[in-house]
């Protein structure tokens, strides 16, 4: 299969959890310690939140430490999040999705107030693909909530959480695919400008191509896939 794009890669280690690795699209100098993911020059290696989570409703003092740490890098932090992150049990039953979206944009604004200056954070979030979510202007509310939630303008990098694989009413029929139906979804929210880069995660070869390709009849790159990335299951994913 020809290649669609060049590719490099990011490592996004995930505080508590295991690492992914981002292949971008990437003109940055191979010596430095910086890469391009579509329009936005991040650290080459990142940190993930699946694991983060608050101590009785106040972050934890070692995130606090971390993103303290982390925003003095002269090339700033990358951090990469999602709307199903979080450790409450209304999280884990989709009932109340955003809550470690939240605890990032708190950290960060902690963070701000305390150095008396904006840290140079770039922050990455995901949707999920979900029985409800069937038209793309549900991928626009979605977006529309996640940016609300990280307290910003426009989201840096807007991803899709998985392929639309899980199907927990297929016996009853009910097991259409919608991934194009995203894909239009992420472009909606680039050319609205609420995002400003966008991408995919846990997408195959053939998958990745199709969505590039479709994406860029609706002149929108593609920026990213996000994958799992494991020196014990080198195979995986």
């Amino acid at each position: 299969m020809q290649s669609i794009y060049q590719s490099t890669s990011l490592l996004l280690l995930a505080f508590g959890a295991t690492a992914d690795a981002f292949s971008t699209t990437s003109n940055a100098p191979s010596s430095t310690d910086v890469t391009q993911v579509g329009s936005l020059t991040v650290p080459t290696i990142g940190c993930g939140t699946i694991a983060w989570s608050t101590d009785f409703g106040r972050p934890n003092p070692e995130l606090v430490d971390l993103v303290s740490t982390a925003s003095t890098n002269q090339n700033g932090v990358f951090l990469d999040t999602g709307e199903r992150y979080g450790s409450h049990a209304k999280t884990a039953l989709g009932m109340g999705w955003g809550e470690t979206e939240c605890l990032v944009a708190k950290l960060l604004k902690d963070n701000d107030a305390v150095e008396n200056h904006p840290s140079k954070a770039v922050v990455a979030t995901k949707f999920t693909p979900s029985p409800w979510r069937t038209t793309v202007e549900s991928v626009v509310e979605a977006c529309e909530e996640s940016r609300k939630r990280l307290g910003v303008e426009s989201i840096d990098l807007y991803q899709i959480q998985m392929p639309d694989i899980v199907k927990p009413l297929r016996a009853f029929g009910f097991d259409k695919s919608y991934d194009k139906v995203y894909w239009d979804g992420l472009a909606e929210c680039y050319n609205r400008g609420l995002v400003q880069n966008v991408g995919v995660s846990n997408y195959g070869p053939t998958l990745v191509t199709e969505c590039s390709e479709h994406l860029a009849k609706r002149g929108v790159p593609l920026a990213s896939n996000q994958i799992a990335y494991s020196l014990i299951g080198r195979h995986n994913g």
